[in-house]
């Protein structure tokens, strides 16, 4: 090793020993609780949209539910008349009806499972902000002593 790495190894040291007598870890800490409920925030809308977009997605199926059965009632009434034009008509906007039913019960399921992985993530990082939390009061605990 010649003396110009050496002379650069104990600059590089002396620096980095000047660098973390600058450090305060309490004030790193706290930093970073802070940066852990912003982004809990953030997850927590995420949560609530994604809450939001199931049950409008809930309200839809229902909603075409309703309609097929509607229509069903509205074929069988119009084959009680022997009205055979309307009863197709009807039973055709049954199935469009169940279609789009069963597209936004797929969807629903979609959504359903990204509303869980949600609130299980803002459940981690509630646990996560709690234990931040703890190690910063345990710091500073240390530090008046």
């Amino acid at each position: 090793m010649n003396i110009a790495q050496r002379f650069t190894f104990l600059v590089k040291g002396h620096f980095n020993a000047l660098l973390d007598s600058l450090e305060d870890p309490e004030r790193s800490l706290n930093q970073l609780v802070l940066d852990m409920e912003e982004e809990l925030e953030a997850a927590k809308r995420a949560a609530a949209a994604a809450m939001a977009n199931e049950d409008r997605l809930r309200a839809k199926v229902s909603f075409h539910e309703k309609d097929a059965r509607e229509w069903q009632e509205a074929a069988e009434r119009s084959m009680r008349k022997a009205d055979e034009a309307q009863a197709r008509e009807a039973l055709q906007r049954v199935e469009r009806a169940e279609r789009q039913r069963d597209r936004l019960k797929k969807q629903l399921e979609v959504q359903a499972a990204e509303t869980t992985e949600v609130r299980e993530s803002v459940a981690r990082m509630n646990e996560r902000i709690g234990e931040a939390r703890a190690r910063l009061q345990l710091l500073q605990a240390q530090l008046r002593q």
